[in-house]
């Protein structure tokens, strides 16, 4: 397949990493088929914790629709076991919850074959709820997940609980498709990040919406294979994705960096909001594959580069993607570490609307290797080289931007 960029013929090979987890069609991890269905006698208004702590293995609950309210943290040891909404179902969390306690999770799971599916959370309260996956050997699918529940306004609202935190032995296969969280607190450096992984195991994140974390949208340090794919990131500090590792690929997602959108409640020096930071500390390891992606740069204060890299990771390879860089002081490619051995970046285009004079690689000699680039007139290109400058940046090729009051999920895949 081709797609003109401008008058620039750009070939789209969107072949993938033979390490990197592959997750094409229906993609299923969880076998349903083991556990019998068991509709709750649930009225409005009532513990649904109490219901989820009073089931057995082999049994998934299915939750009519209607509100109800979550009382305390589970720990799961149940095997074969789900909790399914039917139709319109939010569950409320207490006011607070996580803000004052390390790591306050709805349920930490202890078993395996386990799903969660179409259950919103909300709260009145400045509520920080997720679910913990700990030295499992079982796979775990959440789907259609909607956290209406807010990050921190200041150091006494500070939230210590990630939505996704993931420790999973080797063989682990964990699923997350179709999540939706804004976290509307402040972009101050304050720890809350929304899916964390130091896992083994395999992990697929797919049709997610998550902006405004102050501790990274996705953050892996794992030996595991990761795979992030039609999603939409914006204005996550220090970084929508950290990547680290030959087994790890984006693929098809737009980052937005636009301070100016969304109810963020504080800027300082310490937001450097970024798409994509290449990472090795750690668990990871050197790499990660950048595939058909879009990052648009409109306006975000201290950013450094719309894809970064940090702590020593050696290689990254970007291709078939676009950036749109209307910020003058923010790269394409930025630096926080210099030992980048390797940057290939191949049928990728950069454009700018406001001639903003932004660079599009980083000053480091040696590391670029480039093919088929087309660079805009309005942008410095730095140490690489433009075969073309005749491109645009094609919207049709981005997700728009998530709006808060929006919690459906992305398109099909571009």
């Amino acid at each position: 397949m081709r797609i003109i960029l401008g008058g620039m013929f750009i070939a789209l090979a969107l072949a993938v990493a033979p390490t990197a987890l592959a997750a094409e069609g229906d993609y299923e991890v969880v076998d349903v088929t083991r556990m019998t269905e068991r509709v709750l006698d649930i009225d409005d208004g009532e513990d649904l914790s109490a219901y989820a702590a009073d089931s057995e293995s082999g049994e998934l609950l299915i939750v009519p629709e209607g509100d109800y309210v979550w009382e305390e943290e589970l720990t799961i040891e149940h095997t074969d076991w789900g909790l399914r909404g039917e139709g319109q179902v939010t569950v409320w969390l207490p006011d607070r919850w996580g803000i004052d306690q390390e790591r306050q999770f709805l349920i930490r799971f202890r078993g395996g074959n386990c799903l969660v599916e179409n259950i919103d959370l909300d709260s009145e309260g400045r509520a920080a709820a997720g679910y913990n996956i700990n030295r499992n050997t079982g796979n775990f699918e959440f789907r259609n997940l909607r956290h209406r529940i807010h990050g921190s306004t200041t150091d006494a609202d500070q939230p210590t609980t990630r939505s996704f935190s993931m420790h999973a032995s080797q063989g682990t296969e964990v699923l997350i498709d179709g999540f939706v969280h804004h976290n509307r607190g402040s972009l101050s450096y304050r720890s809350q990040g929304c899916i964390w992984s130091s896992s083994p195991g395999n992990v697929t994140i797919r049709n997610a919406k998550i902006t405004g974390f102050n501790d990274n949208a996705i953050y892996t340090r794992m030996e595991g294979a990761m795979l992030v794919e039609d999603s939409v990131f914006a204005n996550n500090t220090p970084s929508s994705i950290r990547i680290g590792g030959e087994n790890e690929v984006v693929r098809n997602c737009t980052f937005w960096m636009d301070t100016s959108r969304g109810e963020l409640h504080e800027l300082d020096g310490t937001v450097n909001t970024s798409g994509v930071v290449a990472d090795s500390a750690e668990r990871a390891s050197d790499g990660g594959y950048v595939e058909n992606c879009s990052f648009i740069v409109l306006q975000t204060p201290n950013a450094t580069g719309a894809v970064r890299f940090l702590n020593d990771n050696q290689w990254l390879e970007v291709s078939d993607s676009q950036f749109l860089l209307d910020a003058p002081d923010v790269p394409a490619f930025g630096f926080n570490d210099r030992s980048m051995e390797r940057i290939t970046i191949t049928n990728t285009s950069f454009h700018t609307d406001t001639d903003s004079g932004a660079t599009v690689a980083g000053e480091i000699e040696g590391v670029y290797e480039t093919d088929n680039i087309c660079i805009s007139e309005g942008l410095v290109p730095g140490p690489i080289t433009a075969d073309a400058t005749d491109c645009a940046f094609d919207w049709d090729r981005a997700y728009p931007f998530p709006e808060e009051d929006d919690y459906t999920f992305p398109a099909e895949p571009r």
